[in-house]
């Protein structure tokens, strides 16, 4: 017995997840992107031909810098790996360019 669905197919192939705008699952086959500031998951799709829906389902404008690929592949894969890298070592380098201006603050010659 399949469940009484047509086709044999079972609950298991549906996606768990479907872009809002789009309603394109979540399985892979798409591509998809996370809005950073909200965490809400969108279709690329969504992106290209609904832009208003996006806008309005954000609650406002959006840039591309927001957008974080889901499960990037090949070059996309490195060129996000490399802007992770390159924003950690800069939130590094600001946390330790503000702690020597507090340390300098500190060490001065009445400070003894």
């Amino acid at each position: 017995s399949n469940g009484g669905k047509a086709g044999g197919s079972s609950s298991s192939d549906a996606a768990d997840f479907q872009c809002p705008v789009t309603g394109l699952e979540l399985n892979g086959r798409f591509p998809f992107v996370i809005h950073r500031p909200t965490g809400q998951v969108l279709s690329e799709r969504a992106l290209r031909e609904a832009p208003a829906a996006v806008q309005e389902l954000l609650a406002g404008k959006w840039a591309a810098d927001d957008l974080i690929p889901v499960n990037p592949q090949g070059e996309e894969l490195e060129k996000r790996q490399q802007a992770v890298a390159a924003a950690l070592a800069a939130e590094r380098a600001r946390k330790q360019a503000k702690k020597a201006v507090k340390d300098k603050g500190r060490g001065g010659p009445g400070g003894q």
